[in-house]
């Protein structure tokens, strides 16, 4: 007597993007190695993605959009069409790392005399390294680097009087790639010149 062997299918997960910021997509390559048509299910380990297709032989990608946070993908089950529909079980798995883009609020001294400095308070949030850019609209422009948190400035205004406005123009977070939040905060300095005495 003859005994038929079937193989296992097998399905392989990779993408190029295991470190994100929130909103990316993330692209899944499953290679899927069998006989006839196989189906295959993926989840991952916080119960909010359930995804199953049918294919044959050779490579498909899949678009998830993990929210902030660690996921794990898997394939949890392969199956394919032969007489005895051989089944294999979390044939693969990745991890899918997704960043919080950093925000940032500003707020100021609203009103000075000549010749006194300005107080900018940031309060950023967000995780790891982060560097602010901010300008004024009368050109100047400066940076700093924080881990977060509260952080004041002391700034020479310039033009010496008049009114300044201050705006955040990007805060950039590093966790292994690059996050860039934005903030439409401004802050709205008056310059008092001193008085003259003739």
């Amino acid at each position: 007597d003859f005994v038929t062997v079937y193989p296992l299918p097998n399905a392989s997960l990779s993408t190029q993007t295991p470190e994100v910021c929130e909103g990316a997509t993330v692209k899944l390559r499953v290679d899927l190695v069998g006989e006839g048509d196989i189906s295959v299910t993926i989840v991952n380990n916080t119960n909010t993605y359930f995804h199953q297709f049918t294919g044959i032989a050779g490579t498909y990608f899949v678009d998830v959009n993990p929210a902030i946070g660690t996921h794990i993908y898997t394939v949890s089950e392969v199956s394919d069409n032969s007489p005895l529909t051989c089944t294999r079980f979390n044939a693969s798995s990745l991890t899918v790392k997704v960043n919080q883009k950093p925000t940032a609020t500003l707020t100021s001294t609203s009103e000075v005399c000549e010749g006194n400095t300005v107080n900018l308070e940031f309060d950023i949030v967000g995780s790891g390294l982060m560097t602010v850019y901010f300008e004024n609209d009368q050109g100047g422009s400066g940076s700093f680097t924080t881990t977060g948190g509260y952080t004041n400035l002391v700034v020479d205004p310039f033009p010496a009087t008049g009114t300044i406005k201050y705006y955040i123009t990007a805060i950039e977070s590093q966790n292994g790639v690059v996050c860039t939040g934005i903030s439409s905060d401004t802050a709205i300095v008056k310059v008092f010149p001193n008085p003259v005495v003739s």
